[in-house]
């Protein structure tokens, strides 16, 4: 019920209403977009579109979920359009549960100056050679996790194994990954 007051006054105009939406899921989105940006200026340049298209397509809410599931919804859809659209740089550990720290981001500086880009794509190139050269079980974890952002357990359930097996083997394919990079790099 709540919700739907607050609904009608934003859209009738009510620009207080929509400040007081801002202010309390503000904090929750920014640190939604942070564990997958990994950068301030991106991560606030989300949210802020978010509420933009959230302000915009109000209307078109139709109350069969929460108002916020609807709204973490376009976050969500936003997040992985940006990243969909970053996908000429890969980074094999950037935000996830799994792992430690990414080996590509002592390889690649994801803000480089355009005399680098050759050697990034470079990089870029090499990394999707030796991913689609791992033996399949890896390579199918890899690729669904990685290339497709599948979470763990829809990779789990996809193939059909447990969740705790599809960790092990991200590891085992990152490792293989690492150690085939690091002795063509040498």
């Amino acid at each position: 019920m709540e919700s739907e007051i607050l609904i009608e006054q934003i859209i009738s105009g009510d620009q207080a209403a929509f400040n007081n939406l801002y202010h309390a899921y503000y904090g929750a989105f920014y640190k939604y977009t942070i564990k997958y940006s990994k950068h301030r200026q991106d991560a606030e340049d989300l949210v802020q579109e978010a509420f933009t298209r959230i302000y915009v397509n109000l209307h078109k809410y139709n109350y069969t979920c929460k108002l916020s599931t609807w709204m973490f919804c376009i976050l969500r859809n936003l997040c992985i359009d940006r990243f969909r659209r970053k996908r000429n740089t890969v980074s094999l550990d950037q935000g996830r549960e799994v792992g430690g720290n990414s080996f590509l981001e002592e390889l690649i500086d994801y803000e480089c100056l355009p005399d680098h880009k050759v050697e990034m794509q470079d990089t870029v190139n090499r990394v999707n050679y030796i991913v689609n050269s791992l033996p399949p079980k890896y390579r199918r974890v890899i690729m669904l996790r990685y290339y497709s952002d599948c979470s763990l357990q829809d990779i789990a359930v996809k193939l059909e194994m447990q969740i705790n097996t599809v960790k092990i083997r991200i590891l085992r394919g990152k490792d293989q990954i690492r150690k085939r990079y690091l002795a063509e790099a040498s």
